[in-house]
């Protein structure tokens, strides 16, 4: 199956045929989906893209350390599973 999108930019609009960008990693391909579908779900719940201009510099390193720290509480999860 062929995904295709339309990325708007500040530059220009690009059409990404994800079969280009697909590896021939199987991990590599999955990761590339993966990234699109995380993206297309914060474009429909934020109404914007990562190019967004409403967010200091401060403001997106708050919002990496919150994403971090749930990472690490995650693991922190899974290494007291048996």
């Amino acid at each position: 199956m062929i995904m295709t999108t339309q990325i708007h930019t500040t530059i220009k609009p690009i059409t990404m045929d994800f079969e280009t960008y697909a590896s021939e990693d199987p991990i590599v391909s999955a990761v590339i989906r993966k990234m699109y579908n995380r993206s297309q779900v914060g474009i429909k719940k934020y109404g914007t893209t990562m190019e967004r201009d409403d967010l200091s510099y401060a403001d997106w390193l708050t919002h990496l350390q919150e994403e971090l720290m749930d990472s690490i509480i995650y693991l922190e999860k899974l290494k007291h599973e048996k």
